[in-house]
């Protein structure tokens, strides 16, 4: 990665996948399974390991309102 000397990486975070569980009597337990570290903890480490600055970039798809928002 330091090899090509970019002036900076993008960070893609993908939406959170989604499995169903059957819970018995035909009733199906949707889980949501997110992915870590996740866009700001993979842009921590490449700051702190390469030192070369981040962009995240968040793809909005898959998301509702009742997805948390990230503060």
């Amino acid at each position: 990665m330091t090899e090509f000397k970019p002036s900076f990486i993008n960070v893609t975070y993908h939406r959170e996948e989604v499995i169903y569980k059957e819970r018995g009597h035909g009733l199906l337990q949707k889980i949501r399974l997110r992915k870590r570290p996740g866009t700001v903890g993979i842009c921590a480490t490449i700051k702190a390991k390469y030192n070369i600055d981040t962009v995240p970039h968040l793809i909005c798809g898959g998301f509702s309102r009742r997805t948390p928002r990230m503060h």
